[in-house]
């Protein structure tokens, strides 16, 4: 297996570096991948049996209503977000313990950091969680929407806020409420995280960058200062010909902003943010630089938006790794690709097939790296939930990996 492993990584790079004389081979041959977790219905590790039912009967669970979005790993736990879109998710952020779970197939759930800190409408525990990220200090980095029930009655009781959870102590050791005037407390869809952390001897010398999917744009947050700023751009809007995504025997409609975003790799310092609104075929990125040295609601320039060209589909989340390739699912193909990025053109032309499957890889939403090599996603049929027609006596949701040979983007690949 570590020899397949190193040839594996072997042809990856020199495909980079051979492009025209593989591609065909690559496109036409996705790697293996492994699904480790499955589930018809997302259920979760209740305290007893007795509160589940409460939680059943007084409409605090409604299974139908659970969908798994984000993902992230580290060391023996995957940890799985439930955004709470609807009602009846009792716990909206979770993980399963890669290590000790016994059944692959529809394992509950485990509340994070508890039970006690998934309260609804307790504005100091957390209400909504989408998307996360963890930095080489061992730290979770959460963003809480604050808003619940966003796609029925919603809910602004509480402000949207980041989180820093230490995930050796599981203690919160940073809390920051964004002020109204970066993300709106009553109309915000923060989706995706990213995080650069430039110096490895400096915690504190760190920027997040995140997407609101309904004010189209990009939110700064810099931990030294403990300051939040965001900027726009028209291409953070939907494209209205790119709304319509075919997936396998059906058209399904979304008219979503900025959604996935990706951060160039640790050896670039950081420098670029990468970018695509789900109803899109474009990708787009900006100089790290010009973002943190925006003032608050800065309009960027058209000179500082780069277009890099034409994908060949609509995707939703997005990752690079350590040697600056960036992965995304392609919706209307059920696959992820990948590109290069220390060529300025990212688009079809570029794209190398990663993985295929149109049972199991329907909507592929989120992805992470483990530190042996691998990347994982989630697939969840979320065009089933928008229009509420899964089927649940099939797999819906599912943790999927595949090995790429190399770490996140905050890792050096030297």
């Amino acid at each position: 297996m570590a020899i397949f492993k190193a040839v594996l990584l072997y042809l990856k790079l020199y495909l980079i570096g051979n492009f025209l004389v593989v591609f065909v081979l690559a496109k036409s041959v996705p790697s293996p991948h492994e699904v480790l977790f499955s589930w018809k219905q997302i259920d979760y590790k209740f305290p007893n049996s007795n509160i589940k039912e409460k939680f059943l009967l007084e409409g605090e669970y409604i299974p139908e209503n659970n969908v798994i979005t984000g993902i992230k790993v580290h060391q023996n736990r995957i940890f799985l977000t439930v955004p709470r879109w609807r009602e009846g998710v009792p716990s909206t952020l979770n993980f399963v313990d890669f290590n000790v779970t016994q059944e692959p197939s529809n394992s509950p759930l485990i509340p994070y950091p508890s039970w006690e800190f998934q309260e609804l409408g307790n504005c100091t525990a957390i209400q909504y969680v989408q998307s996360m990220e963890i930095d080489q200090f061992g730290r979770m980095w959460v963003v809480d929407v604050g808003r619940v029930n966003t796609f029925t009655n919603p809910d602004n009781s509480c402000p949207p806020k980041l989180l820093l959870i230490d995930l050796a102590t599981d203690e919160v050791i940073k809390e920051h409420i964004f002020p109204h005037s970066v993300v709106n407390h009553t109309k915000n869809f923060l989706n995706d995280i990213v995080v650069g952390c430039k110096n490895i001897q400096d915690e504190n010398n760190c920027y997040a960058y995140i997407s609101d999917a309904d004010d189209s744009k990009l939110v700064m947050y810099n931990l030294m200062e403990d300051r939040s700023w965001f900027v726009t751009h028209e291409t953070m809007i939907a494209d209205p010909s790119a709304t319509v995504i075919p997936i396998l025997d059906g058209n399904y409609t979304f008219n979503t902003n900025i959604d996935g975003i990706a951060l160039s790799p640790f050896d670039s310092n950081f420098d670029r943010v990468y970018y695509s609104p789900l109803s899109s075929f474009q990708l787009y990125s900006v100089l790290t630089s010009v973002l943190n040295e925006a003032v608050n609601g800065a309009i960027l320039n058209d000179s500082q938006v780069i277009t890099h060209g034409r994908t060949s589909g609509q995707s939703d989340g997005m990752a690079m790794d350590a040697v600056g390739n960036i992965y995304y699912g392609i919706l209307s193909n059920n696959s992820v690709v990948y590109s290069n990025t220390t060529t300025e053109q990212i688009d079809e032309t570029t794209e190398v097939l990663l993985v295929q499957d149109d049972v199991e890889l329907q909507w592929v939403d989120t992805f992470a790296f483990d530190e042996e090599g691998y990347i994982y996603m989630t697939s969840n049929r979320l065009h089933r939930f928008s229009t509420e027609t899964y089927d649940f006596s099939q797999d819906n949701f599912r943790v999927v990996r595949v090995f790429v040979g190399s770490k996140s983007y905050m890792y050096s690949a030297l």
